[in-house]
């Protein structure tokens, strides 16, 4: 597969992933006065408690949030934002991330991101047409006439480094769910003025079973980097009682 400059398509009729409405490949005979917000704006993420992450972003994430993987049929790693479903702690009404909180690269593409076109070969840079971040009233131009501007290119670069990290994470993923290391877990939670919530849905890494693996798994794993995400996913889990404070704040 080849990342060509952004090129024209009609929406994509994909199913959604989380934050995007719609999807459009940047065109450059329809999309030419379309422009990107200049500052940053987290307020699509406002309400989620869980954002993806990459194993890559493992070391960084965890000093900020509890890192685990979702249950069901498609298993992911993700950042855990917040206790109740529909809020993110580390965003606030003004749509800012909080000063010195990692911020997921899943957040950091939106709201752009790399689909693939018909021809079944190639991929190109989509955006989210309902999204605030875009616009003719935004300030930095996605075109230099009929070529994508300096920031357009970075947005594809930035998805196309992004589709081959997760291809990385999905691999490791799929090792430690197909190695029956995972272990579905719940938390009961006490909230100001004694209400109560209760996270749930997720697996964590069990510690008896990643040490039961045969002698060579875990080799392999050691020399992939994979028990070193396992022991980042492992510490971060330390991260709940500050979330668990930051929901009372």
């Amino acid at each position: 597969m080849t990342e060509p400059s952004p090129a024209s398509s009609e929406p994509q009729g994909i199913a959604m992933p989380l934050f995007y409405n719609r999807v459009f490949s940047l065109d450059p005979a329809r999309d030419q006065g379309l422009r990107l917000a200049s500052t940053p704006n987290a307020a699509f993420a406002r309400q989620t408690s869980l954002i993806p992450l990459l194993a890559s972003e493992f070391s960084a994430a965890l000093a900020d949030y509890p890192i685990v993987f979702t249950s069901g049929a498609a298993v992911d790693a993700v950042a855990i934002v917040g206790i109740k479903a529909d809020e993110n702690l580390f965003v606030d009404a003004a749509g800012r991330w909080k000063a010195g909180c990692y911020v997921p690269a899943y957040a950091r593409r939106y709201p752009f991101i790399l689909i693939d076109l018909a021809d079944g070969d190639t991929a190109a840079l989509g955006y989210d047409p309902d999204s605030a971040l875009i616009g003719p009233d935004q300030e930095v131009p996605l075109f230099d006439g009929a070529q994508p501007s300096d920031a357009a290119r970075q947005a594809l670069n930035f998805c196309a480094t992004y589709r081959n990290e997760a291809r990385t994470s999905a691999s490791f993923v799929k090792a430690i769910v197909e190695a029956g290391v995972l272990t579905e877990k719940a938390a009961q939670i006490s909230l100001d003025g004694g209400a109560q919530a209760r996270a749930e849905g997720f697996q964590v890494v069990d510690e008896e079973k990643l040490r039961a693996l045969p002698d060579d798994t875990l080799l392999d794993w050691q020399r992939k980097g994979w028990l070193a995400l396992i022991h980042a996913h492992l510490f971060s889990l330390q991260r709940w009682p500050g979330l668990v404070a930051r929901s009372r704040a």
